[in-house]
């Protein structure tokens, strides 16, 4: 009878536990940041970078694209100050050729593209790509590849023309996207031919500029060369040669749904470059297309929220700090290729840093934008500095990062300290981790600091939305629901930090997470008066 009482109570009591959520806590890591000790490097913003490929040139003159890259160009500090565009070159035509064969260009829609671009304080990754009303068919051929010499020359001399020359000289120009690829090679390059539409590409910016403006190259997978001769054959005739004209190494080494992947996949690049092509070792690096996956309309529920922007900040730290610091490679750009526009019915779980509703019910119809996860991440890097900083952890995780970082300008001082709790695509919001983070030495004239979180419970437009029914149009009383979780969540702050110099912090993370500290000090000077207001 008593055995019998005993079972009773015991299942009862396992009843109970099974109906109630298992959340997992695991050992809190510690972190320490001592911020008045000295630099260990510069931490080069090299995430500043974001792109597409559009459908059909006329695309990019569309009203809804014009929205998305001004939505793009208000990240603060200018988080990303780059936008790289396939087949851009389509948006020229030819408006005339003379008796000698000599071509005329009309280029009212790329500078109407353009202007757009400078207007948000945008660089166009300026693929030297597209053929202007099919003018252009053999590059074996050298009175073509002379056109397209002269082209070049035209483009950038056109623009340096328009926004001078110092403007044009921070664009990054480069090779044709994925040459070795069908999709991409219409004009059916061979290692010949396209190694004269390089020179010619490299000789048209020098005739514009002198050596002034970027050029890179190949923009390339890098398989087996059996697979990729054109990219592997271009770092050849670079080696081959008494100078090279490459000014970065462009790639695109992708996930497959791991972050990790990304940098294995860049590190073994750069180890293979460098032993076969030494001489080439120290041109930067750029991988330009740095996705966690391939297929930017694949619907994929991580895309919507903290998981993907979570995964796009953990490879951000771990290229710092192992490519950059530990390998010590020139690593220049780490692109995410994710400018694009959704379509119905994936609003947020596509490749994009913002989810577009057509508002096609409205009478003029109109659009609707909402920020996901993944952008306000990229608002969140804009914060750190531009000198890393030494952040010691006591029981380190492997799924969380750490990344602090300062900038000593005159007008202020700044420390921040990036966490990150990712586990590539996984989402266990039930797993938590409570980070102890210690910031020693904090210096300057009245120091505050704010404490931001993304999560999947704060800041989840999309779980929102799904709760709501998932309407194709919602309604404003429920737009205005998503805008209030667009994040960050802002825990703690603006708030003074103790008299004591130090800063202790709990701070919980559930999986996936991203938290940034930001502590200033009051400038100490008052700004400067405005001028040439438009």
């Amino acid at each position: 009878m008593g055995n019998s009482r005993f079972m009773c109570l015991l299942l009862e009591s396992a009843a109970i536990s099974w109906s109630l959520p298992i959340v997992i806590v695991w050992a809190e890591p510690r972190v320490t940041v001592d911020v008045a000790k000295p630099s260990i490097g510069e931490l080069q913003h090299f995430w500043d970078s974001t792109g597409l490929c559009p459908s059909a040139p006329n695309f990019l003159l569309a009203k809804d694209e014009r929205f998305n890259l001004a939505l793009i160009g208000s990240l603060p500090h200018q988080s990303i100050s780059q936008v790289r565009i396939h087949w851009l070159l389509d948006l020229i035509t030819v408006s005339s050729v003379d008796e000698s064969g000599t071509p005329y260009y009309n280029f009212t829609f790329l500078d109407q593209w353009i202007d757009w671009l400078q207007l948000y304080r945008l660089n166009p990754g300026f693929e030297l790509m597209g053929n202007p009303s099919h003018l252009f068919s053999d590059f074996s051929n050298s009175t073509q590849a002379k056109m397209w010499r002269h082209l070049v020359r035209e483009v950038a001399s056109r623009y340096i023309g328009r926004y001078g020359l110092a403007a044009v000289a921070q664009w990054r120009f480069e090779t044709w996207n994925e040459p070795d690829l069908k999709s991409y090679n219409i004009l059916n390059f061979t290692l010949q031919s396209y190694l004269q539409y390089f020179e010619a590409c490299s000789a048209g910016l020098q005739d514009a500029a002198q050596g002034i403006l970027r050029l890179g190259g190949p923009a390339g997978l890098f398989k087996t060369w059996e697979k990729h001769p054109l990219c592997w054959g271009l770092l050849q005739h670079c080696t081959n040669q008494t100078a090279c004209s490459l000014n970065f190494i462009s790639f695109h080494k992708k996930g497959g749904g791991s972050g990790s992947a990304i940098l294995e996949q860049g590190l073994e690049l750069a180890h293979n470059i460098s032993i076969m092509y030494p001489s080439l070792r120290r041109i930067p690096l750029a991988n330009d297309e740095a996705d966690p996956l391939t297929g930017w309309s694949k619907s994929e529920s991580w895309r919507a929220d903290v998981r993907y922007g979570a995964m796009v900040a953990a490879v951000i730290v771990a290229h710092q700090q192992i490519m950059v610091r530990q390998h010590g490679l020139p690593l220049q750009l780490l692109s995410n290729d994710n400018a694009f526009l959704n379509y119905h019915p994936y609003y947020f779980t596509q490749r994009t840093l913002l989810a577009r509703f057509q508002m096609n019910n409205t009478n003029p119809p109109h659009v609707q934008f909402f920020k996901k996860p993944v952008y306000t991440a990229m608002a969140l890097l804009s914060l750190l500095g531009n000198q890393e900083l030494q952040a010691a952890v006591r029981m380190p995780d492997d799924r969380l990062s750490v990344l602090a970082a300062g900038s000593n300008r005159q007008d202020a001082w700044t420390r921040s300290v990036l966490l990150v709790f990712s586990n590539n695509t996984a989402s266990q919001p039930d797993e938590r981790m409570n980070v102890m983070l210690r910031v020693l030495s904090v210096q300057g004239a009245s120091p505050r600091y704010t404490l931001y979180l993304l999560d999947d419970t704060l800041t989840n437009p999309a779980q929102v939305w799904l709760n709501a029914g998932a309407p194709v149009f919602p309604e404003q009383q429920l737009r205005a629901q998503l805008r209030a979780v667009e994040g960050p969540h802002r825990v703690r702050g603006p708030t003074s930090v103790p008299t004591l110099e130090k800063l202790r912090l709990l701070v919980p993370l559930k999986l996936p997470s991203v938290a940034l500290l930001h502590i200033c000090s009051k400038p100490t000077e008052a700004p400067g008066q405005f001028r040439a207001l438009g």
